[in-house]
């Protein structure tokens, strides 16, 4: 209550430190519990996984939102630590020990009874969906000082079906292949399209209706509706090609795809739009990728090739000087005899080698057509990359000598 009331009063300076000092006080109690000999070590432990998250989240992160829910196991396991303290501290013997344990276990009894089914209402139920659809569906039981209004914040962990099962599978079956781009998360997205490669003038754009929003006004008049995925009858993903576009045969089903696509196994798949810094998924060898004119390809992404039609490739170069612009990139997709089965083009935007700054990290995507699909480990294809200056008429040189860098693709 202090801590609260100290809160409350800020302003100007102390406004800024009153967190701080609130959260101090809160702090020392805490602490004295968790450096105190009588404390068992157990307890001890979970004492430390509460105390961190709950101040840090409580007192200095400005917006934790739904990180809060970090602190709500430690939470129950301290409160039950407290109910069966204070049970075995209950009269064991005589008369009266029903008359004080029965209270307390009713008070149990019933904090199970009406948090097992909000848990179940908010975390495991997926129709229909409680906080997406909310007020609609909330008992009248549970109501909360925001009343029907959900305050802001992060949705992460309540459950969500909008039918990217359906996206999936059809990318691991090759009904869709190429770039794409949606309104949705890209972390969701990239998940069940195991890493398809995201442009800005996609082969596929894909319209989350509940994530607001629609097709970007820019591609209106050169992308038509192909298909959508229906979640029961309900339209939740509407997909868009360039014109002159191939309408899918029938909608995506999410409930047939849902099954199908868990059963799946989970490939190694490129997590270039999931993460903040670039991680590429096949490294390679600063001893063989490196060029004399002063610039290393770290490493490089492959879309799925497994499905023909079409490979997309992404490379992560990073020069020591400017290259001139007579360089450009040249990369082809060889058989294990060495024949050449297709060139690779610029996807997405065209970064020539003279816009790559040094000292930093540039991605620059790439695809092919293939002639027909791959073999599925694909032993013995390889990606060429050399680098050739126009103005000598010469190919590049790798420090090892070589002209050319050979990348095998996924399964060698």
């Amino acid at each position: 209550m202090l801590a609260a009331w100290l809160i409350g009063i800020g302003g100007g300076l102390w406004g800024q430190l009153a967190p701080l000092v609130a959260g101090g006080l809160v702090l020392v109690p805490l602490v004295a519990l968790l450096v105190a000999r009588a404390t068992p070590y157990g307890l001890r432990v979970v004492l430390l996984w509460f105390t961190v998250p709950f101040w840090l989240h409580s007192f200095v992160i400005s917006d934790p939102r739904t990180h809060f829910y970090t602190i709500a196991l430690p939470t129950a396991l301290l409160a039950a630590y407290a109910g069966v303290r204070l049970w075995h501290a209950l009269p064991r013997s005589g008369a009266g020990r029903w008359l004080t344990r029965l209270p307390l276990a009713g008070a149990g009894a019933a904090v199970v009874c009406l948090a097992v089914p909000y848990l179940w209402l908010l975390f495991l139920q997926q129709s229909p969906e409680y906080q997406r659809e909310f007020p609609a569906h909330r008992p009248s039981l549970y109501r909360a000082q925001y009343g029907d209004q959900l305050p802001g914040g992060g949705n992460f962990g309540f459950p969500r079906r909008d039918g990217w099962p359906a996206i999936g599978l059809a990318y691991q079956q090759g009904g869709l292949h190429g770039t794409y781009a949606t309104n949705q998360r890209d972390r969701i997205a990239g998940w069940y399209t195991r890493g398809a490669f995201t442009c800005d003038l996609p082969d596929t754009y894909i319209v989350a209706t509940v994530a607001g929003a629609g097709l970007p006004a820019a591609l209106r008049r050169a992308y038509a509706p192909v298909g959508c995925v229906l979640v029961d009858n309900k339209r939740l993903l509407s997909l868009y090609q360039p014109e002159p576009a191939l309408p899918l045969p029938a909608p995506l089903q999410h409930g047939v795809a849902r099954a199908a696509f868990a059963a799946l196994p989970v490939p190694n798949f490129p997590l270039h739009d999931a993460l903040v810094a670039p991680a590429p998924m096949h490294p390679t060898d600063a001893a063989h990728a490196q060029w004399q004119a002063g610039v290393r390809l770290h490493g490089y992404d492959l879309g799925n090739w497994q499905t023909g039609g079409q490979l997309d490739l992404a490379l992560y170069w990073e020069p020591t000087q400017k290259l001139p612009a007579s360089v450009r990139l040249d990369l082809r997709l060889l058989d294990p005899q060495g024949k050449e089965l297709a060139e690779f083009a610029p996807a997405c935007t065209d970064l020539p080698p003279a816009t790559w700054q040094p000292a930093q990290l540039t991605r620059t995507q790439h695809a092919a057509r293939l002639p027909a699909p791959l073999a599925p480990d694909a032993g013995g294809y390889v990606v060429q990359v050399r680098l050739w200056d126009q103005t000598r008429a010469v190919w590049l040189p790798l420090v090892a000598g070589d002209t050319a860098l050979s990348l095998p693709l996924a399964g060698e």
